[in-house]
């Protein structure tokens, strides 16, 4: 419990632009990431096309907590730090890539009931 805690203290002690790094990143995530996998998924037909950025963001993740668990005590903090962003990145394209499946499926069923 320590060890989550210390985490936690560690994600928002640091700051960039006045702003701590977990917010920074939640923000990043909302206003460049997410828009842009709407954009992918409206734009291309190609399914794995769409999954590219899920893709990236997963093998970043897996990436990050492989170097975690080399790390020796707390050598390995900042990567979990990064693994936890990454993956966070990874829910964000998901929702996104979701949203816009279910927005396609909805503009189908309006077209089939003219």
């Amino acid at each position: 419990m320590v060890y989550i805690k210390r985490l936690i203290r560690m994600m928002f002690s640091n700051y960039f632009l006045e702003l701590p790094i977990a917010i920074f990143y939640i923000l990043y995530s909302i206003l460049v990431v997410f828009p842009l996998q709407l954009l992918i998924c409206y734009k291309t037909r190609n399914k794995v096309i769409r999954l590219l950025p899920i893709l990236f963001y997963i093998m970043m993740t897996i990436v990050f907590l492989t170097l975690e668990l080399k790390g020796e005590h707390w050598d390995g903090t900042p990567y979990l730090i990064l693994a936890l962003f990454a993956f966070y990145n990874a829910l964000v394209c998901c929702l996104g890539s979701f949203i816009a499946s279910r927005k396609k499926i909805e503009k189908r069923e309006i077209i089939s009931l003219f």
